[in-house]
């Protein structure tokens, strides 16, 4: 080969390395190892055997162009929440995971249902990034079966969200390590205190910590005032106004960066998301909510995506999002169902926002992939590449795995578009919430 051939085929292959995609930071995920998807439906847990993997966190990264697995560690965690459970503090390499439900020992192989069987969760527990390795910082009571966990605008405080009657909000206070150091628990005195659905089920605190979104009963948007003490520290939160109807059924919720907006995904599951309602549910959507300087609550926009859409993720500059679309993978191995709609596949959803208006438009087509009970997807830190969890797959030795893929953001004429790279991570069974940090 000339030396002319040799410089051009080093700046074709420095080009096509180039153009290869980059998960800029670590990636962090919660994976519920404790039962197999379809146990919703028919109570059969399927659990692993001994050496297949327990809950736990994981701690990913790209390396050479590839996602590999560079820790794992014991981490209580439950699928049978919204994915919202986990929470990572970038100043401090701290990494918080909520233990909405406990586990049931491996010999218990089926249950009445799913959703009431497994014991109690009661704590938060505390992880850090050393390296490339994970370090376990211990456990902090919070509050009963918390469905939530979100950072506070410095490193300093986490807010959580509890099923207790006299701890609705639970704000614990820790330490340059992450370890829990005190706490405040909040009595929200609420009107929905009946038990199951009707009570609170999520807590997202705003960029600036300021106000407080809820989810209330997985039908309406509640904002909440972060009242301070003479220190400076979150004493208590008061309501800003009435509530904001939105949704059939809605699941989890993020703030735009600038703070003015707060989106979230509606599944449009009706009658609590059971029984044939969950044959013939139509689409999802992804709901763009203001939030004014006084803390009012107004619909801005709303916006068709896929089936089910449960997690979804905000780019860095608060552009682009993107929903995870479960479709009705969840629908167990009946031979009735084989061929039922959106049975079989799964779709993720790019959406653009506008950062002034809040205003929602999709980008691309709907992009379809295989996969069993995906919840949750998160950018990279330049928005140039996501990745998805998928609980597993339906069938084959996939099913008692955990799945992460890769997926490029492309910039075309017609504007961004998704691209599948084809790159895909086996993990421990369960992976369904995931939360980017940065490397260094």
């Amino acid at each position: 080969m000339s030396l002319l051939g040799w410089m051009l085929g080093l700046g074709i292959a420095a080009q096509i390395a180039n153009d290869e995609p980059r998960f800029d930071g670590f990636i962090l995920a919660a994976a519920d190892a404790d039962m197999v998807a379809f146990a919703y439906a028919d109570g059969n847990l399927e659990p692993l055997n001994p050496g297949e993997g327990e809950d736990s966190l994981i701690l990913i990264a790209e390396r050479e162009g590839q996602l590999v697995v560079l820790d794992q560690l014991p981490a209580p965690n439950s699928v049978v929440s919204w994915p919202q459970i986990i929470e990572g503090v970038s100043e401090t390499g701290a990494v918080y995971v909520v233990e909405t439900r406990g586990s049931l020992p491996r010999s218990i192989s089926e249950v009445d249902s799913a959703y009431t069987a497994f014991p109690e969760g009661r704590s938060l527990h505390a992880y850090q990034i050393a390296g490339e390795r994970l370090i376990a910082r211990g456990e902090s009571p919070a509050g009963l079966n918390p469905q939530s966990v979100s950072r506070g605008p410095d490193a300093g405080w986490v807010l959580v969200a509890s099923e207790e009657d006299d701890a609705e909000a639970v704000f614990i206070e820790v330490d340059q390590d992450g370890t829990a150091v005190s706490q405040r628990r909040i009595d929200l005195d609420p009107d929905y205190r009946e038990g199951g659905e009707n009570r609170l089920r999520g807590l997202f605190w705003s960029p600036n910590g300021e106000f407080v979104a809820a989810n209330v009963e997985n039908k309406r948007i509640e904002i909440y005032r972060v009242t301070r003490d003479a220190e400076g520290d979150p004493a208590g939160l008061i309501r800003t106004g009435p509530a904001l109807e939105v949704g059939v059924r809605w699941s989890v919720g993020k703030w735009t960066p600038n703070g003015r907006y707060f989106l979230l995904t509606d599944t449009a599951w009706p009658d609590g998301g059971g029984g044939l309602a969950m044959l013939t549910q139509s689409r999802g959507r992804l709901i763009s909510v203001g939030v004014t300087q006084s803390g009012e609550a107004f619909l801005a926009d709303a916006l068709r995506v896929g089936l089910s859409p449960e997690g979804f993720d905000i780019s860095p500059n608060g552009r682009l999002a993107v929903t995870v679309n479960m479709g009705r993978t969840y629908l167990p191995d009946l031979p009735v169902l084989a061929l039922w709609p959106g049975r079989n596949q799964s779709s993720l959803t790019l959406v653009s926002i506008d950062p002034e208006t809040g205003a929602l438009r999709q980008e691309g087509r709907e992009m379809y992939f295989d996969g069993v009970l995906p919840e949750d997807a998160i950018f990279d830190a330049d928005g140039d590449s996501l990745v998805v969890a998928t609980f597993h797959l339906r069938s084959g030795p996939l099913r008692r795995r955990g799945l992460i893929d890769l997926w490029r953001i492309a910039e075309t004429e017609d504007g961004p578009r998704l691209e599948a790279t084809g790159q895909r991570l086996e993990t421990v069974r369960g992976p369904h919430d995931l939360v980017r940090m940065p490397e260094g």
